[in-house]
């Protein structure tokens, strides 16, 4: 096992372990399109009755994940959705988060000034032999969190 591989695998965590650690207050933005952190997503409506409060940046969601459409949640997370895709188009009807408008340009950054963020949650490959991960191509608003 090389160096790289050894590494990965001491900081590597599970869904559930990434989950837990979250704190109250955290700022969280996410990738969005082909980099939505599905299983993540999927995972996030279980942080509710934990007596915590995120701030969630997802610009853009494909899914109808349970935490975006549910009512139950809006106690638990203060969203801000960019774009409006068909799941989040009637949650956003029925006032479940804020839309922001946001554009390609500085979006991100406007975002940032404001809310500030400490996580940053993605998609990215499994790491080659070299220790090099790759984020998907849609890095429009990736690349300024992860700065």
């Amino acid at each position: 096992m090389n160096v790289f591989q050894e590494e990965y695998n001491r900081k590597r965590v599970t869904l559930e372990e990434a989950l837990d650690s979250l704190r109250d207050g955290d700022v969280i933005a996410t990738s969005q399109c082909a980099g939505e952190p599905t299983a993540f997503f999927d995972a996030m409506h279980t942080l509710h009755g934990k007596g915590k409060k995120y701030r969630v940046f997802a610009p853009m969601c494909f899914q109808p994940h349970e935490f975006l459409i549910n009512p139950i949640y809006q106690e638990t997370f203060d969203m801000d959705i960019t774009f409006l895709m068909g799941p989040t188009r009637r949650a956003r009807e029925a006032g479940l988060f804020s839309y922001y408008p946001g554009d390609l340009h500085n979006g991100a950054s406007r975002w940032i000034s404001v809310n500030g963020c400490n996580v940053f949650i993605g998609a990215a490959t499994p790491m080659d032999r070299h220790g090099y991960m790759r984020l998907p191509l849609c890095l429009i608003h990736e690349k300024t969190f992860l700065e």
